[in-house]
């Protein structure tokens, strides 16, 4: 889904603007009815209804009614995909497709009406769902075309297939079949690449995919950017006519980090360039994520990407740039290096691991005691947790059960944030994984949950800055829901409307959940 709904309140210079009728989450201990008023982006105060009704008469007060609204701290997607997002709409979704052939005919179907020159991707495909599960084949994909380059990317993105003139673009690499046609990590990474479009039709392609966000909730991203997008990325949000805060890590090396943040300075003062990203291994779906024991429905343990000397070297960089790291390990093995490699420089708090999404006890207790955060997705427990998931097929019938921990972690006392990788994007969807664990003994309460993808990324952000509550003199940022989160089913909730710096930025209603 793609909103390009704009709003929607016009109010003129300096004014209040007074937010009336609703009930606000003033808390952890829940919601209280209480007016808002705004100014200059920031929360002026919080008054009962009775002082509301008096500032209404006021010229120079824009009263807003909110009636039967819960009105909650803006939402902050703490890992995700911008780029990816801005493209939707030149890459075919492939989300729906339940087996090889339904891809094939989805492509045929983008391409006949695709521009007639670059590479036809399709993206989003999931065999976990499929009653069969073999994958599409480099000959199924040459059917599509045999001229034209074609690449068909699994939801995970570590893992995908290339028909023969996608394969001819590509450098000989062990991470290609070139049978199968079935490419994993650096391969997938090299054939995104030669899939993109002109930097100006990434730009273009922001507005929609802010727009979406902000139908989600969403107030503040963390996101993943590739270098060669920097000067598409920047004026992609410069041209955007509503606001969104984004905290960027870069996926490059620590000393490219001063260079790239300079030239994200035109992207606005919402921008803030927060650190450097890495890749160590791979996905649990692709059978690629590195694990201390081999994969149960299938052969070996998956791979580190980053020899763990480097992982150090990396994180010392960091330190020493006083920078952020956020490290992208998923398997046992690779959380035992990289918190091993963290922990040896130190870095702590700045310092995040992304996903997490299995380990045991020791790597738990080495997380712990190096201070680090975790940036995890329980959209990932929705899409694949439970009996029959795919984390039972991919890790066996007892070990599954260690997967995406959020009871042990918060009991620790580990930081955690939640995001969602784009799995769907907004972090509503995905609150049902972790509030509804399908492992006994996992589930959090659904305030600490929402303060996951609220106070949290802010209080464990790159810069901790004040943020992610209702608060006197905090930002303005807030979202606007049809019922009560705690209590509520999400699903059945939506986003009445978004405000960023106190700015209405959507205008609802939304559905929550993301087709």
């Amino acid at each position: 889904m793609l909103c390009s709904r704009l709003p929607v309140v016009t109010l003129p210079p300096m004014s209040y603007r007074l937010l009336h009728g609703a009930r606000v989450l003033t808390s952890r201990a829940g919601f209280e009815a209480r007016a808002l008023l705004l100014r200059d982006g920031v929360i002026v105060d919080l008054l009962a209804p009775r002082e509301a009704d008096s500032l209404r008469k006021r010229d120079d007060v824009a009263a807003v009614d909110m009636a039967g609204s819960w009105i909650v701290p803006g939402l902050v997607d703490a890992h995700i995909h911008l780029v990816a997002l801005a493209l939707r709409s030149v890459r075919c979704d492939l989300s729906a497709a339940k087996s090889a052939p339904a891809i094939v005919a989805a492509l045929q179907r983008f391409a006949a009406t695709a521009p007639e020159d670059g590479v036809i991707m399709g993206v989003e495909w999931d065999e976990s769902s499929w009653e069969t599960t073999a994958l599409v084949t480099r000959e199924q994909l040459n059917t599509v075309s045999k001229e034209r380059p074609v690449f068909a990317r699994r939801v995970c993105g570590h893992v995908g297939v290339a028909n023969s003139a996608m394969l001819a673009l590509l450098e000989p690499s062990p991470q290609i079949d070139p049978e199968s046609g079935r490419i994993t990590e650096r391969a997938v990474a090299a054939a995104t690449a030669a899939a993109y479009p002109a930097p100006e039709r990434i730009a273009d392609g922001f507005t929609p995919a802010i727009g979406t966000l902000h139908s989600l909730g969403v107030t503040t991203v963390h996101d993943i950017i590739e270098p060669r997008h920097a000067d598409a990325y920047a004026r992609g949000l410069r041209r955007a006519p509503r606001p969104l805060r984004v905290h960027g890590y870069f996926h490059a090396t620590p000393d490219a980090f001063e260079s790239l943040a300079a030239s994200m300075a035109s992207a606005g003062s919402r921008f803030l360039a927060a650190g450097i990203k890495v890749y160590a291994d791979g996905s649990i779906g692709g059978r690629t994520a590195a694990m201390h024991a081999p994969y149960a429905d299938g052969d070996g343990c998956g791979e580190l990407l980053v020899a763990p000397a480097e992982l150090e070297a990396t994180a010392r960089r960091c330190a020493e740039l006083e920078i952020g790291c956020a490290i992208h390990a998923i398997g046992d093995r690779t959380i035992a290096e990289v918190a091993r490699a963290m922990a040896a420089a130190g870095g702590g708090e700045r310092f995040r691991i992304e996903h997490a999404e299995f380990m045991g006890h020791e790597e738990l207790d080495a997380v712990r005691d190096a201070g680090l955060v975790l940036s995890m997705q329980p959209n990932f427990v929705r899409n694949w947790g439970g009996e029959g998931g795919l984390y039972q097929r991919r890790l066996g019938p007892e070990r599954w059960r260690r997967h995406n921990p959020f009871r042990t972690i918060v009991s620790a006392g580990i930081p955690l944030v939640f995001g969602s990788d784009g799995m769907p994007a907004g972090p509503l969807y995905g609150l049902r994984g972790a509030v509804h664990h399908p492992v006994a003994g996992e589930s959090i309460d659904a305030a600490t949950a929402l303060s996951l993808c609220t106070e949290a990324p802010w209080r464990y952000g790159p810069h901790r800055a004040p943020g992610g509550r209702i608060e006197r003199d905090l930002p303005a940022d807030l979202t606007v829901l049809s019922g009560n989160p705690f209590i509520a089913n999400l699903d059945g909730l939506s986003v009445r409307s978004t405000w960023v710096a106190g700015e209405q930025v959507y205008s609802g209603p939304s559905s929550l959940v993301s087709p």
